[in-house]
């Protein structure tokens, strides 16, 4: 994404225990996926996501780590949160830079 200049101001990694990805796919009816295909996609995951959170949180500051064992509101709470404040960070650097 950063080759390409794909910047984005947030990063949620949301963190779930791999057997809970199984329990939530087998529930959920429109997720047709194939356990082979999701545990590939897992083991993938666990090699390449922290690279990639790593890399932006030291170049870009921009990572909030979000408990997804917890409920779709406290999830949802926590990913407005830290859209709010990245958005308020802004605008306080707009109004520090176009009117010091």
């Amino acid at each position: 994404m950063a080759q390409r200049s794909i910047l984005p101001t947030n990063v949620l990694a949301l963190h779930i225990h791999p057997t809970e990805v199984y329990v939530r796919a087998k529930d959920d009816k429109s997720f047709e996926c194939i356990g082979d295909i999701l545990s590939q996609r897992l083991d993938k995951a666990s090699v390449s996501l922290p690279q990639v959170a790593f890399f932006f949180k030291k170049f870009y500051n921009s990572v909030q780590s979000i408990d997804g064992c917890r409920s779709k509101w406290y999830v949802e709470d926590k990913a407005m949160a830290a859209i709010a404040a990245t958005l308020k960070a802004r605008q306080q650097f707009s109004r520090d830079y176009f009117y010091s």
